[in-house]
């Protein structure tokens, strides 16, 4: 089947995007926060930072055979699944008052864990189908 486009669009563009659509309205209800040129600065190497970790992580995926490509999607899938719950049932106690705003190191630091423990998960199911 030919390509209906010309050129696909890359995924970062989506991930762009996205960003944008949650900042915008964030913006144009409360404005823009005052800060100055080198917190934007270190934010920005920051998110730069993190955009190279994430496209290196990428590309390592790519050069992985078949099992630890399934190893890695069901850790990712456990960091997902496991990160929507921890931090729902945060913000629902938060709304409710019994827990402080969450500071965003805090959400890395669970990702990071969520996603070592889904790592183990899938290896300890890889080991116990394995014939013996």
């Amino acid at each position: 089947m030919k390509n209906p486009c010309a050129q696909l669009i890359p995924h970062w563009v989506s991930f762009v995007v996205v960003f944008l659509a949650l900042v915008l309205p964030h913006v144009l209800i409360d404005g823009l926060g005052a800060t100055s040129a080198l917190r934007l600065g270190v934010a920005l190497a920051g998110i730069a930072w993190f955009a190279w970790l994430a496209w290196r992580r990428a590309v390592r995926y790519r050069r992985l055979d078949e099992l630890h490509q399934r190893i890695e999607l069901e850790s990712l899938a456990t960091a997902f699944a496991g990160s929507f719950l921890v931090f729902v049932a945060y913000w629902l106690l938060q709304l409710s008052g019994v827990l402080p705003p969450l500071r965003g190191l805090y959400f890395m630091l669970v990702m990071l864990t969520l996603m070592n423990m889904g790592t183990d998960g899938a290896w300890q199911r890889i080991l116990r189908r394995r014939p013996r």
